[in-house]
């Protein structure tokens, strides 16, 4: 193989998609369907959302007397990051178009990506936390990019949990926010456990409350015991606690002082995946991500671009419960 070989498109791609992945909390609960499209087209009714179908053009239309519902086309999101590998950083490698030089370059050109794939990673993150929360915001943690209520006309639930007054029904409340989303969700759902994600302050007001502080000390003391992290899965009430502490410019990825309640169910969310804006990607399946590279003038090195396009969906948005320290 010659060092070209290593920069097109197939290769860095495949590259890319092969290198470990950073663990991140969010994932799980996302399914991901890959389309040949940017666009993303949802059905609502009722403020639930569910993804249309292809039809085929010669096939019969909709019976007369089908009840109207509303659709709405989401953009999927473009992500592009660049970084570049130079003609120098194989310099010291004898014997010129070797194997060895091929090698050398192939691992810098891995470390680069694996640094913009890490970067792609967390951005996606951020993007998961705004469609479980409502609003899906840009990388400065403040401009909106999608409003997930706005857009089909409900309102998010909020349950005041009231932390600060000691004989607060903790329990109560909680299972107050669970059939609130149940009935978001309907009497069909097969719901398989509940969530919560929780800024630090409201997760140290929870833990503090007189109503959890035993059941949460005597958690956390076996968390100890085995060495883990007692910010995160601890269940009170049947639902997994845990702690984000993420911040992008200095805005938090959760606000202060709130949470996040939601089911995990199947097909509640989505992760959906366009494929890239290459020529040779255009009407193919989306990947999650790509990369590719194109020589520097003078043939001093190369420029890389990785990108992903993604596009998540919480499909029945009035299923999420914004829970608020006081």
């Amino acid at each position: 193989m010659v060092i070209e070989d290593l920069f097109t498109l197939a290769n860095l791609t495949a590259a890319i998609n092969k290198l470990p992945v950073v663990p991140t909390s969010l994932a799980r609960f996302f399914q991901i369907k890959r389309q040949t499209t940017t666009a993303v087209i949802v059905d609502e009714k009722s403020g639930r959302l569910s993804l249309v179908p292809a039809a085929d053009r010669r096939g019969p239309g909709a019976p007369v007397g089908t009840p109207a519902r509303k659709t709405r086309t989401f953009s999927t999101i473009h992500l592009p990051t660049t970084g570049f590998v130079l003609a120098e950083d194989s310099q010291g490698m004898r014997d010129q178009g070797s194997e060895n030089q091929v090698k050398a370059v192939a691992e810098v050109a891995n470390d680069r990506l694996q640094d913009m794939k890490n970067n792609l990673i967390a951005t996606r993150e951020h993007l998961r936390i705004g469609a479980i929360m409502g609003k899906i915001y840009d990388a400065d943690g403040t401009t909106v990019l999608e409003d997930l209520f706005a857009a089909f006309g409900v309102e998010q639930v909020s349950v005041a949990m009231a932390l600060n007054v000691n004989s607060t029904a903790v329990r109560t409340k909680l299972m107050q926010a669970k059939r609130a989303a149940e009935d978001a969700m309907g009497s069909s759902a097969l719901i398989r456990g509940w969530h919560c994600i929780a800024s630090p302050g409201f997760m140290d007001g929870f833990t503090e409350h007189d109503k959890v502080k035993e059941t949460y000390q005597g958690w956390s003391a076996a968390q100890d015991r085995n060495g883990a992290d007692v910010r995160g899965a601890f269940n009170f009430a049947g639902i997994n606690f845990e702690e984000m502490n993420v911040t992008i410019g200095g805005v938090p990825f959760i606000p202060d002082g709130e949470a996040f309640l939601f089911p995990d169910a199947p097909g509640l969310m989505i992760d959906a995946i366009a494929p890239g804006n290459y020529n040779e990607t255009v009407n193919t399946l989306g990947q999650e991500y790509y990369a590719k590279a194109e020589a520097m003038k003078l043939g001093k090195g190369y420029d890389l671009e990785a990108q992903s396009n993604p596009l998540p969906l919480n499909l029945i948005p009035k299923s999420s419960i914004r829970l608020t320290a006081t």
